[in-house]
């Protein structure tokens, strides 16, 4: 009976402890810091990546136009030569060449003409200066059949004469020399690009104007 009786006592004076839950400060928990920092960074790297896409266009149409340039340069030269191969073809006695003013070649001007004395070398100018009239089309350069333009007529080049070459001594030749004599002349090659399509329409690839001088002895008639 007595060992019953400690035993109840022993279970009425054991101690229940209750464990509560612990409640951290609002300071110490960083979850929504995290969240915060990852839309933050996220935000970066798409406004880094909008830029570089930008950049990298912008990168590619200059490439784009420095090539364009670079063919409209080499379409120019390529229509200066086979103009000055014709040219230089030219018997230094033909009329064709000789007298600039009753030529039977539409692609051989007068110096004097107001195109080619003014329009050609105005800075603002954008129009085409060179046509059927005072030109002769240049359609070989691959490009121009690349871009749709081979029928066009875009590529031209023509001939602009004549001026009296100074003589090394000074002075010069007289423009009264007698017929049949040989004088030293110059003139200049000029070729000019257009970007036109069939109708008209600006193709977007430029224009280019070009021109080197050319010093030849004709016979006069």
């Amino acid at each position: 009976m007595k060992k019953m009786l400690k035993k109840m006592r022993k279970q009425m004076e054991t101690k229940i402890i209750f464990k509560l839950p612990s409640i951290q400060h609002p300071a110490s928990n960083q979850d929504g810091s995290i969240i915060i920092l990852a839309l933050m960074v996220l935000v970066i790297m798409t406004v880094i990546s909008l830029i570089s896409s930008s950049t990298l266009v912008t990168e590619n149409f200059i490439l784009r136009n420095q090539g364009i340039y670079k063919q409209n340069i080499n379409m120019a030269e390529a229509a200066l030569m086979e103009g000055l191969q014709l040219f230089m073809q030219q018997p230094p006695d033909s009329n064709n060449i000789v007298d600039v003013n009753t030529s039977g070649l539409a692609w051989v001007n007068n110096m004097n003409d107001t195109w080619a004395a003014t329009d050609w070398y105005a800075i603002d100018s954008s129009a085409r200066i060179l046509d059927g009239t005072n030109s002769m089309a240049i359609a070989t350069p691959q490009n121009l059949a690349d871009r749709g333009e081979a029928g066009a007529g875009n590529l031209r080049t023509g001939f602009v004469g004549w001026a009296i070459v100074p003589l090394p001594g000074g002075g010069s030749e007289s423009l009264d020399a007698a017929s049949g004599e040989p004088v030293w002349r110059q003139g200049r090659l000029i070729s000019e690009y257009v970007s036109r399509d069939a109708g008209g329409i600006d193709n977007g690839n430029g224009m280019l104007r070009m021109e080197i001088g050319v010093k030849r002895r004709i016979v006069l008639n």
